[in-house]
């Protein structure tokens, strides 16, 4: 007895630990990206169909209610029934399963009415002999004996071979033969092999295992669309299959392998259009560009195939599960507001120690306004683009890369361009019925501007190839050329990224619409009609800076002296003109070269080269701002001004008022770079290279935007005197010491920017 307690306290022991690590194992199990799952159908049939023995086949799709038969005297020995063959498979088998045939046998009355009565005198059975052959090679042989007394075909004697575990190895193309032999001994008799028809009376091969799975893929898009493909890669190809459904789910956690929660239900493919992409190599797979964008995270696509030879009373014969994973965009190597957050920070404390190694020290209050000067460029450093994030603007200038169709032609966007107010692009992935929609509404809009616009589509994606573009060529039957995006170096440039989305290039080669998917003409149409007047920008854009950067150069802004009225009358607002005029002049120069760049017939890939040069150009005026207080072109330009107005208002405004006013309006040029690249570039260049009245709006537009950031410097000015003694006092003794300050800010924002600039210029391959 006392052994036997100590057994079963051992057992428990064991089984505890046991199901403590099932249960651990359990716990930790965790469903990564790239996982996939296939659920098949482990029962497999070939069904022989056909009203007779010449015309039986061995086919994959359930037969019809029509039996099938075959009917024989008494036999000397077997006779063969038939031999027939399966269609020829479509991917390789390699799988351990089993085997069985089956068909059902009646007898028909002659001289005897029985074969049970005439045992035991004689021996009155019926044998089948079945053999499979695959490749040429046996892989199933039984036979099977009864003494059949059956004579209707509701009750026909079911005849099953031997259940038999074999292994296929088949390759392409390789059949399963079926044959069939019968031996009939039951005297003054006629049996009848039966096969077709409901379940009573079918007949063939039934095999139970995992012949094959499909393959499918998910791709997402940079604009949070699915792609999904589907391959048919079972035995038979796509003839065996009869439906595809999909579903996404997500978010999903990282333990939860499928969810039924209607609210994580994404999409369906019911509302879908399945399209056929070709692979060569005799390779098609099924594919649906998916329309809702799916949420971060992890998601789920559930497939379900149903197959032709499947149980009917089953929904799937393949249930498949696919998991992918939505990442977040890019953010690059370092954070903006963080970096330039902290290096305003060590500005501050860096500025404060070199002053007071130099023997100056601030008095409390300059200090104080010099850290108000520390936040109030906090906002600034938050606009910025992270370090190496890839944050490519609605209204960016695109590279222009040389692109080939199917032929082998070469085409370009400046050369789709040349002599057109517009270029309509629209960029798709292999397989998208977006390429459809994109088309028809590119052919009505080309029909009411054929003269002002060229039209592209452009193939792209992670494993687009030529083969695509031919499919599309043939499949759109349009009159524009469609290309292929080697390496999506161009649709890498576009604002959706790497996804089926249309644009407006105008031009100088920048974006001037911009939407997923397609669009319809009546937006392509407005979109090239604003063209020619600035696009989508207004005069007042620099305005929009006074609640950003304006803040922080309020303090530059500061009077410096108590107002002195002239000793010689001067024209009324000629201080205020001034203001504006210079500032306009500062800002002007700042866009001066991007502008007549732009207006240069050379490619549009310098822009990034230019980009790089402009902020070098902006790190050197930060520089000698953070030493000298102004930079030199900044004493140039305000030098230059000061001698083109009256000898009288000269002498009245000293050229250290003016100089603050184009150092202002040059903080503000490069604030407004910075923020609006395009404003100049696009917003005045596509208008003047439009042509006509085009030339006259941008001409126009060009110098209502500066005097516009002239008047809003102006502004700065105002608010920045409301103090009165208290402003020009902050103003007189630390007028320098925040223009140097200043400068100390704006040297790492413009190496920021030139590192980010080389980044860009790098991911699109142009260094």
């Amino acid at each position: 007895m006392r052994k036997q307690i100590v057994a079963l306290l051992l057992l428990a022991l064991v089984s505890t630990v046991s199901l403590a690590s099932a249960i651990e194992i359990q716990k930790d199990v965790r469903y990564e990206p790239g996982f996939v799952e296939w659920t098949m159908a482990q029962e497999e049939h070939l069904f022989v169909e056909g009203l007779n023995a010449g015309e039986a086949i061995l086919q994959r799709a359930r037969p019809d209610a029509a039996v099938g038969s075959f009917t024989t005297d008494v036999t000397n020995g077997p006779v063969t029934v038939f031999n027939i063959d399966s269609d020829p498979i479509q991917n390789p088998i390699n799988s351990n399963i089993t085997m069985q045939v089956y068909f059902s046998v009646t007898i028909g009355p002659g001289t005897a009415t029985s074969c049970t009565r005439q045992q035991p005198v004689r021996d009155s059975s019926t044998t089948l002999y079945y053999t499979v052959s695959t490749g040429g090679n046996i892989v199933y042989e039984s036979s099977v004996n009864h003494v059949v007394d059956k004579t209707t075909q509701n009750s026909a004697m079911p005849f099953e071979g031997e259940i038999k575990n074999i292994i296929l190895n088949m390759s392409k193309g390789d059949v399963f033969t079926l044959d069939l032999q019968i031996e009939h001994k039951c005297a003054a008799t006629r049996a009848t092999v039966h096969w077709g028809g409901f379940e009573q009376n079918s007949g063939g091969i039934e095999m139970f295992g995992t012949l094959s799975e499909p393959t499918a893929s998910v791709y997402v898009d940079q604009q949070h669309r699915a792609h999904i493909e589907f391959e048919p890669t079972i035995a038979w190809g796509s003839s065996d299959v009869t439906e595809v459904g999909w579903e996404i789910w997500g978010p999903l956690a990282w333990d939860e392998k499928y969810v039924n929660d209607v609210d994580l239900l994404v999409e369906t493919s019911s509302t879908n259009v399945l399209m056929e992409r070709d692979l060569g190599e005799n390779r098609t797979v099924w594919v649906w560009a998916a329309s809702e964008r799916v949420p971060l995270g992890d998601s789920n696509v559930q497939i379900c195939v149903t197959l032709i030879g499947g149980d009917p009373n089953e929904d799937c014969h393949a249930y498949g599960i696919i998991r992918f994973e939505v990442e977040r965009p890019d953010e690059g190597y370092a954070n903006a507001a963080i970096w330039l957050s902290l290096t305003t920070f060590v500005s501050f404390i860096g500025y404060f120690l070199f002053l007071f190694r130099s023997g100056i020290v601030l008095p409390p209050p300059i200090l104080g306004a010099m850290f108000v000067l520390t936040l109030l460029f906090i906002p600034t450093a938050f606009d910025q683009i992270n370090l190496g994030a890839e944050n490519i603007q609605q209204d960016s200038r695109i590279v222009d890369r040389s692109l080939q169709n199917s032929a082998g032609e070469e085409y370009s966007i400046s050369q789709l361009m040349e002599g057109k107010d517009a270029v309509i692009v629209g960029v798709i992935l292999p397989g998208s019925v977006n390429a459809q929609d994109q088309a028809a509404e590119f052919n009505y809009t080309h029909g009411k501007m054929p003269e002002r616009i060229s039209i592209v589509q452009i193939v792209a994606g992670p494993d687009a190839s030529m083969r695509d573009v031919a499919f599309y060529e043939d499949q759109l039957n349009v009159s524009w050329p469609i290309l292929y995006d080697d390496g999506n170096l161009l649709t890498a440039s576009f604002p959706s990224g790497v996804a089926d989305a249309v644009f407006v290039i105008d031009p100088s080669m920048h974006i001037a619409y911009a939407t997923a998917s397609s669009a319809g003409s009546k937006e392509y149409t407005d979109a090239i009609n604003t063209i020619d007047n600035g696009g989508s920008h207004g005069v007042a854009t620099y305005f929009t800076l006074l609640f950003g950067p304006g803040l922080f150069l309020l303090l530059l802004a500061l009077p410096r002296t108590n107002w002195q009225p002239p000793e010689q009358a001067i024209a009324p607002g000629l201080l205020w003109f001034s203001t504006i005029a210079s500032s306009a002049a500062a800002i002007l120069t700042i866009n001066l070269i991007p502008l007549i760049l732009t207006l240069l017939p050379i490619s549009s890939n310098l822009n990034f080269y230019l980009n790089i040069l402009m902020f070098i150009w902006m790190f050197e005026m930060s520089f000698f701002a953070a030493k000298n207080g102004s930079p030199y072109e900044v004493k140039i330009i305000a030098k230059q001004i000061h001698k083109l107005f009256p000898k009288g208002f000269s002498e009245w405004r000293e050229l250290e008022d003016m100089e603050r006013d184009v150092l202002i309006g040059a903080w503000f040029g490069w604030f407004g770079w910075l923020a609006f690249p395009s404003l100049i570039q696009q917003g005045v260049g596509a208008s003047i290279l439009s042509g006509g009245f085009g030339i006259l709006y941008g001409i126009g537009f060009l110098f209502g935007i500066v005097l516009m950031g002239g008047l809003a410097v102006l502004c700065l000015r105002w608010i920045a005197a409301i103090g009165g003694p208290f402003s020009r006092l902050f103003g007189k003794f630390g007028s320098e010491v925040f223009a140097e300050f200043v400068g100390w800010c704006l040297v790492p924002v413009s190496i920021w920017a030139i590192v980010n600039s080389i980044i860009a210029a790098s991911r699109f391959g142009l260094v």
